[in-house]
């Protein structure tokens, strides 16, 4: 198994003053994509759809009850992070089966 890569971004927050100590504050640097992680999010017109990885695909499932299923079984089997979304995107939980 080859180990999780992640992307960073490097996110500046605005301030009125530009002194070091105040940029440093303000400099966040955060993962933004886990490359391996099992997603379980709304689909775009229907149903539950569960990705995993960077894949554009992913399957889809009538209910959130059986996406999550299908989730937590692929999530352990690839040793993983599972992201479950509420219906507006949100992440709701997280759950670390590396």
């Amino acid at each position: 198994m080859r180990p999780s890569r992640k992307i960073y971004l490097l996110r500046v927050v605005y301030s009125d003053r530009l002194d070091a100590d105040s940029l440093a504050q303000n400099i966040m640097l955060a993962p933004v994509i886990d490359e391996q992680a099992v997603h379980v999010a709304p689909g775009f017109t229907s149903g539950w759809t569960v990705r995993y990885g960077l894949s554009g695909s992913g399957q889809i499932f009538g209910t959130k009850a059986e996406a999550e299923s299908h989730a937590r079984q692929l999530a352990r089997r690839h040793h993983t992070r599972l992201y479950i979304h509420r219906e507006d995107g949100t992440v709701e939980t997280r759950h670390s089966y590396a």
